[in-house]
């Protein structure tokens, strides 16, 4: 009877794989970056500030949980609620995938096949616990977080395209007056 506890795994000896779990994870600060920027629409704070705020918090999650949580405040029903909560089902999605395959315990199976090791299993030698990793589904997931970091995007430029001239210009003077002169890549 064959081994049904797989052996460790260096993900040097799968470079494709490797690739694509380097780019799930890339693409991941991509979108965190950018739903960041959501932060000065909902808040009327500056960038710096939204980028101080989120980087003291200790995980993606919380800063997901406090950005929609402002996006609820301002946007309290409507189409573009409904948007807001849909992406951000999308983003709480996303950063899972991300997890799994940023903190997955890597392994190879019987066939020698890239697999990760899923820890809320108790028994490893259960089927569940084992996660094979397929290239076709990591092209999926990079697909995946491409689109959603489209949808961040276009949800952002819609948002700011809604503020009136007159506040935008009135929360850059603000801005400035406080001491935020930086531009920043969102700008």
């Amino acid at each position: 009877m064959a081994n049904r506890v797989p052996k460790p795994a260096s993900l040097g000896d799968y470079p494709e794989h490797a690739a694509f779990i380097g780019e799930i994870v890339a693409m991941w600060n991509l979108i965190e970056d950018e739903t960041i920027g959501l932060m000065p629409i909902f808040t009327g704070i500056a960038q710096e500030q939204a980028d101080l705020f989120m980087g003291a918090l200790p995980s993606s999650q919380a800063k997901l949980d406090m950005i929609h949580a402002a996006g609820k405040h301002m946007l309290k029903n409507g189409e573009k609620r409904k948007t807001l909560d849909s992406l951000f089902k999308s983003l709480s999605d996303r950063l899972k995938a991300r997890n799994t395959y940023a903190h997955g315990v890597y392994a190879v199976n019987e066939k020698n096949q890239l697999c990760i090791l899923r820890r809320k299993f108790q028994y490893p030698s259960d089927p569940k616990s084992i996660l094979v990793i397929y290239l076709h589904t990591l092209r999926n997931e990079v697909e995946h977080s491409t689109k959603l970091l489209r949808r961040v995007t276009q949800f952002y430029a819609q948002l700011w395209a809604d503020v009136p001239e007159t506040l935008v210009k009135a929360l850059r003077r603000t801005w400035l007056l406080l001491g935020f002169h930086h531009l920043t890549n969102r700008e």
